[in-house]
């Protein structure tokens, strides 16, 4: 852990002094007194067609198209 830069009372569990730092999922800041984080670089979230598209290359599968007239009826 670097202390590289510290934020005094920036905490908003505890106010207490937070440290900046980064690892390989992005930059985060960590408090020293209750071990809070919060990203700085929060992930993209995905939509539904990139997790499909996804999930189709990594498996070769091909997903059934859903029938527009027999969803939700049982």
């Amino acid at each position: 852990m670097s202390w590289g830069q510290l934020r005094h009372n920036a905490c908003p569990r505890c106010r207490g002094t937070m440290s900046q730092d980064r690892d390989r999922f992005g930059a985060f800041l960590e408090c020293l007194q209750c071990g809070n984080v919060i990203d700085l670089d929060p992930l993209p979230f995905a939509t539904k067609p990139e997790l499909v598209a996804k999930l189709v290359k990594r498996t070769g599968t091909k997903l059934p198209k859903p029938d527009r007239e027999t969803v939700g009826t049982h």
